[in-house]
C-alpha cells in the first residue's frame, strides 16, 4: 500500500523548529532551521537533496507524518514576538482534531477538521486541568459538528477527554510540549534567565540574571517579593519594565507564580554545607574526568558510559551526561545535578549549560556537558580503534 502524502500541520512545523533550535550543534542543523523557519513564514529557499531528505525522515520519526518538503505548500503568518509556538494539536479521528494554544491571558481550545474551525473556547484557566472546561467543550463542541461526519455522542466525549489526559501526560514528560503550552510571558522570562542565587539569611534576597537580545540585566527580589508572587504580578511586572523600560512583561499572577516556581526550581543556594558538598562533587567529577577517554573525531566515540568527544578548536570535552549521572547517583547526590552545572560554569570549567549535541553525525543527539579540558587529566586520542580480529572457522 503506497503511503499517502499530507501537508505537516504548523503547530508540528513550529514544534519542530523548537527542537532543532534548542538541539542544534552543526551546520546541518542550521540549514534545516533556516529552511523550516522560511517555511512556516511562506518564503522560499532552496537547500540541497540532503537537507529535505533529513527534514522529512524527522518529521515522519517525531511526528508520524508523511510530509512531502515543498515551500509552497504551507503560507502562514510569521509568528509572533516571544511566542514559542503555534500550541499543540491532538487527533481525535480523521481530520477532526483539537489544538490547543496559549495566548497572553487566556487559552485558546479549537476543535478543527482539517484547516476548518468547527468551534473555539477561550478560558483562563489552563484547559487540561479543569474538568468543567473539558465537559462544556465536549457537550459544545458537539452541537457544531456535521450529523454525517460525528461520532456517537459519548464515543466524541470520550475522545475528548482522553485528548485533555494525553495532554497532562505530555505535559509531565515531554519538554517540547510543556513549552509548546507555556504562556508567551512565561515563555520569554524563562528563556531570558541565565541563572538565579538565593543568599540565605534573616533577610534572605534573590538575584536573577537576564539576558534578552544581547541585553544583560539582574533583577533582586527580596524574600517578600518572592512569597508574593504566586499572588500577584505587578511586583515581577514592575522590576521587569525597569530593567526593560520599552517591553513591558505583562504578566498574570498565575504566570508569576510559574516563573517563582521555575526560578525557585534552579536557584543556586549559597549556603556553607551545599558549597562544601558542591567542592567535593567537582573534585570527584575532575578525578572520574581522568578516566574518560575523549576522541577528535566524533564518529569514534560509541561508549557513553567513559567516552566523550574532545572539540581541538573550542578546547571542550563534550562529556555525556551518563558519566556525570552515574557519578552523582554513585554519591547519593543526584538532588544537586542543576547546583553543580551552575557552579562549574560560575567557576569557568564548564562553556554553558547542558545542552542536546549530535556527536556522530547521523546519530540522535545526547546530553552532555560542555566541559573545558584544562578542567581535568582527559585521556584525549585522535587514533582509530583497533580493528577486530575474527577467525575463520568452516
Amino acid at each position: 500500500m503506497s503511503e499517502e502524502h499530507c501537508t505537516a500541520t504548523i503547530g508540528i512545523l513550529h514544534d519542530y523548529l523548537a527542537r532543532l533550535e534548542e538541539h542544534k550543534s552543526d551546520p546541518i542543523d542550521e540549514k534545516c532551521i533556516e529552511y523550516v523557519r522560511a517555511t512556516i513564514e511562506g518564503r522560499t529557499v532552496e537547500v540541497s537533496p540532503s537537507i529535505t531528505a533529513l527534514i522529512e525522515g524527522d518529521l515522519k520519526r517525531l511526528y508520524a507524518v508523511n510530509y512531502s518538503v515543498d515551500p509552497k505548500v504551507i503560507k502562514v503568518r510569521p509568528p509572533k514576538r516571544f511566542d514559542p509556538s503555534d500550541g499543540i494539536d491532538i487527533p481525535l479521528y480523521g481530520e477532526v482534531a483539537i489544538s490547543i494554544v496559549p495566548g497572553a491571558r487566556s487559552f485558546t481550545t479549537t476543535l478543527q477538521r482539517g484547516e476548518s474551525t468547527i468551534f473555539r473556547m477561550d478560558s483562563k484557566t489552563k484547559p487540561w486541568s479543569s474538568t468543567k472546561i473539558q465537559n462544556d467543550f465536549a457537550s459544545q463542541a458537539y452541537d457544531r459538528i456535521d450529523g454525517g461526519s460525528r461520532l456517537e455522542k459519548q464515543a466524541f466525549k470520550k475522545k475528548v477527554l482522553e485528548a485533555f489526559e494525553f495532554v497532562r501526560e505530555q505535559i509531565e514528560t515531554d519538554p517540547n510540549t510543556k513549552h509548546a503550552l507555556t504562556a508567551p510571558p512565561v515563555q520569554r522570562v524563562i528563556d531570558a534567565t541565565t541563572r538565579v542565587d538565593a543568599y540565605p539569611s534573616e533577610n534572605t534576597f534573590y538575584l536573577v540574571k537576564i539576558e534578552e537580545n544581547g541585553v544583560k540585566k539582574e533583577l533582586q527580589f527580596t524574600v517578600g517579593d518572592v512569597s508574593e508572587m504566586d499572588k500577584k504580578a505587578g511586583i515581577l511586572n514592575k522590576k521587569w519594565l525597569n530593567a526593560f523600560p520599552n517591553s513591558p512583561l505583562d504578566a498574570t499572577p498565575d504566570d508569576s507564580k510559574e516563573i517563582r516556581d521555575a526560578w525557585l526550581d534552579i536557584a543556586e543556594i549559597h549556603d556553607m554545607e551545599t558549597i562544601t558538598e558542591i567542592d567535593t562533587l567537582i573534585e570527584n567529577l575532575r578525578e572520574r574526568c581522568g578516566t574518560v577517554r575523549a576522541f577528535k573525531d566524533r564518529k569514534l566515540v560509541t561508549d557513553p558510559s567513559c567516552e566523550a568527544y574532545y572539540d581541538e578548536v573550542e578546547e571542550i570535552v563534550y562529556v555525556p551526561t551518563d558519566i556525570v549521572t552515574a557519578l552523582l547517583k554513585e554519591q547519593g547526590k543526584e538532588h544537586l545535578t542543576a547546583k553543580l552545572s551552575g557552579e562549574l560554569r560560575h567557576m569557568g570549567y564548564m562553556a554553558r549549560g547542558t545542552q542536546q549535541k549530535r556527536i556522530v553525525p547521523g546519530s540522535s543527539a545526547k546530553r552532555v556537558w560542555p566541559l573545558y579540558a584544562a578542567f581535568a587529566k582527559f585521556i584525549v586520542s585522535d587514533r582509530e580503534r583497533p580493528r577486530e580480529v575474527v577467525d575463520d572457522v568452516d
